[in-house]
């Protein structure tokens, strides 16, 4: 692969700089004085950091020669049926290995009515049940704006199915989520600790959208976390915040993120969060903010720590060049 992006970027007139996994060219959509683009020798994925482009090298061929990258390269490995549109599963490789999740996923999105039967009371009625929420930093205020349950024995299923699929949900605490005014699923989770699956929901329920979306502004930033119990403490100290139930992200998902002015990413601290930003930044057209939390995810941090990582949120132009290494550590000052 590195030899073919080497002979595009000699095709396109191009000067590079080898920053060993990636190289940093004269973009060919200017003047440009000081290398500002970035390309990975393993994918072949480009990012213009002093203008607006990014994705594939075969993207960038078509851009600046309006031709695929065929002419050039019959057998280029990662030549789709149109050079310069998305894969449909929206998947890239940044490092040599399948770089899958997070980008849209075309998921049509129906919202069905989830219903329950049994006994659910408020978290303060078990024992167990209000020491896993304070063990978890949820006071009551989140406990109550969110409507959680403890279900002390009982079962959710859609309402459309089967009467097969009631799935337990005793013993668990319950946290409803809705679309607009229709309940589409619940996330049960075991407080007791008794349970093999930490986590569960109705069989069948889909959440393709964001978390809480009705209640967002439209006019504030939005900070976007992984998951629910990321959001109940991010919530505390911003309550414009919301969750795309993991790594994924879907077409709806997407398109709501873009109703936003701007958009803060708060992933977690791990690789696989890393790679989330990395998606994002190849999702979203216009840049974004990264807040970067100092323990594994936004949902074992202080409330504290989520506000400095908030306040020391930085651009994603400036993670992205930071995670490459791009710029070298200046020396220290002498003094004489």
């Amino acid at each position: 692969m590195e030899q073919d992006v080497i002979k595009i970027l000699d095709a396109l007139g191009c000067e590079r700089v080898d920053h060993g996994r990636y190289f940093m060219v004269r973009s060919p959509f200017r003047e440009d004085n000081n290398p500002s683009m970035l390309v990975w020798k393993d994918s072949g994925f480009c990012k213009d950091f002093g203008g607006r482009f990014k994705g594939n090298i075969s993207k960038l061929w078509w851009e600046i020669k309006k031709t695929s990258v065929k002419t050039i390269l019959p057998n280029f490995e990662f030549w789709k049926k149109d050079d310069f549109t998305e894969k449909k599963d929206g998947s890239i490789n940044l490092f040599g290995k399948p770089f899958e999740k997070k980008k849209i996923i075309e998921r049509p999105f129906r919202p069905s009515t989830v219903e329950k039967k049994g006994k659910f009371v408020h978290p303060y009625d078990d024992t167990e049940c209000i020491r896993y929420c304070l063990y978890r930093g949820f006071p009551a205020r989140i406990l109550d704006e969110f409507d959680f349950k403890y279900c002390a024995y009982g079962s959710i299923k859609r309402r459309e199915d089967p009467e097969e699929n009631w799935i337990s949900f005793s013993r668990r605490l319950t946290i409803p989520i809705w679309y607009g005014n229709t309940l589409c699923s619940v996330e049960g989770r075991d407080v007791y600790g008794t349970s093999s699956k930490k986590v569960i929901y109705p069989k069948n329920s889909k959440v393709s959208f964001l978390y809480n979306y009705q209640n967002l502004k439209k006019d504030r930033p939005l900070v976007v976390v992984e998951g629910l119990m990321d959001l109940f403490k991010v919530y505390q100290v911003y309550e414009n915040v919301t969750t795309t139930f993991g790594i994924n992200i879907t077409s709806l998902q997407a398109s709501q993120i873009k109703e936003f002015p701007q958009i803060i990413i708060m992933s977690d601290n791990d690789d696989g969060g890393k790679e989330s930003v990395w998606a994002f930044d190849e999702l979203l057209e216009t840049e974004f903010e990264v807040a970067t939390v100092p323990r594994k995810d936004p949902g074992e941090c202080t409330l504290q720590e989520i506000q400095t990582a908030l306040d020391d949120r930085i651009s994603s132009v400036d993670w992205v060049m930071n995670e490459t290494e791009v710029f070298e550590k200046a020396e220290e000052p002498r003094l004489f």
